[in-house]
């Protein structure tokens, strides 16, 4: 898949610069030990609703979920009506950023997303917890498989960003569509090869980040943040 060489990559001077801020500032690194179930699972719902959203919604959308009470887990199980209530808060124009006529948005997929919701909570609660299925796990690899293949919403990608997220893996890529069009721009792979995602191909590309992190001295989790960086400001 690789058509340039790790042996061959130059790393843009930009590039590296925000890797070693992000580096030196290290406030953007979560201990996943340090974090409460709460915390945990707003992680886990920033990462769910990620999948084709921009950030700056998402981040909105969770706090307003926050702010109306609605990412309280054991309320999203005890209240049978919790899918239909935060359908549509969804639903409604509640979230930023504004739009050009200074109105402000609905979520991109309110049915989805709040069945989504519900159904996390009902999987990842009803016998167990998500601090308890991280304890319990033998690697981050097999954390984020159990997560793609067990919970509505989360695939590979999101998994691996919730595991990045909460500082429980460094060793996990998260390749969305800014990562992607870096190593489409850079040569290491061929647009006609990954026209569409599985998860053999995230894998492979996975190894492509994790050869060039290696190569370069760097840590794939920070790398991975550098690139979205860099490619959104490019």
């Amino acid at each position: 898949m690789s058509l340039t060489t790790i042996q061959d990559s130059f790393l843009e001077p930009s590039l590296l610069e925000i890797y070693y801020d992000l580096e030196k500032n290290q406030s953007w690194r979560n201990n996943w030990n340090g974090l409460n179930e709460y915390q945990t699972w707003k992680e886990l719902c920033f990462c769910l609703l990620s999948g084709n959203v921009a950030f700056e919604l998402v981040k909105s959308t969770i706090n307003v979920l926050e702010k109306n009470g609605f990412l309280d887990y054991k309320w999203i199980l005890e209240d049978k009506s919790s899918e239909q209530m935060i359908f549509q808060l969804f639903n409604g124009p509640n979230f930023e950023p504004k739009k050009k006529d200074g109105g402000l948005r609905k979520y991109r997929y309110p049915q989805k997303r709040s069945e989504e919701i519900t159904k996390a909570a009902k999987i990842l609660y009803s016998n167990s917890s998500i601090k308890e299925i991280l304890e319990d796990a033998i690697s981050d690899v097999d954390v984020r498989n159990f997560l793609a293949k067990k919970v509505p919403g989360i695939g590979i990608k999101e998994s691996s960003h919730f595991l990045r997220n909460i500082g429980y893996s460094k060793s996990l890529a998260i390749i969305d569509v800014h990562v992607l069009n870096f190593l489409k721009q850079n040569h290491f792979v061929n647009p006609l090869e990954i026209s569409t995602m599985t998860e053999s191909r995230y894998e492979k590309l996975e190894i492509i980040l994790q050869n060039l992190a290696e190569f370069h001295g760097l840590e794939l989790n920070t790398l991975d943040l550098a690139i979205w960086h860099y490619m959104r400001n490019n």
